[in-house]
């Protein structure tokens, strides 16, 4: 067994042992940054421990944003519930973003286009 450490040294960085299925690992962790992209919820969790990683600071940050998702998602498809993100205040953000969305598909798609 390995223990990192040498006389007086220990090591700051030791191997993690990881479980568990490694795809949904990376899809999760994935997911993870496009939350913090997006919800300004998951945009302040993952600033906040950002600040209080001492080492490997985005990594870190964004493996507790990934667990955070976790833990919302278990709890939706226990209850059988879809997601509803908390609104904002006046509701600008999702606003602005739908309607560029829906400007997009038209430009692109040509049954929905006007012309």
């Amino acid at each position: 067994m390995m223990n990192n450490i040498s006389a007086d040294f220990i090591a700051e960085d030791t191997y993690l042992k990881r479980t568990g299925n490694e795809y949904l690992r990376y899809y999760f962790i994935q997911a993870a940054d496009q939350l913090r992209k997006y919800l300004p919820e998951y945009s302040q969790y993952y600033t906040r421990k950002f600040k209080e990683a001492k080492t490997h600071k985005h990594k870190r940050a964004l493996v507790l944003t990934a667990r955070k998702a976790v833990r919302l998602i278990f709890d939706l498809l226990r209850e059988e519930k879809l997601y509803k993100p908390p609104a904002l205040k006046g509701g600008i953000a999702y606003k602005k973003k739908i309607s560029l969305v829906s400007i997009n598909v038209n430009l692109f798609h040509p049954v929905l286009s006007d012309g």
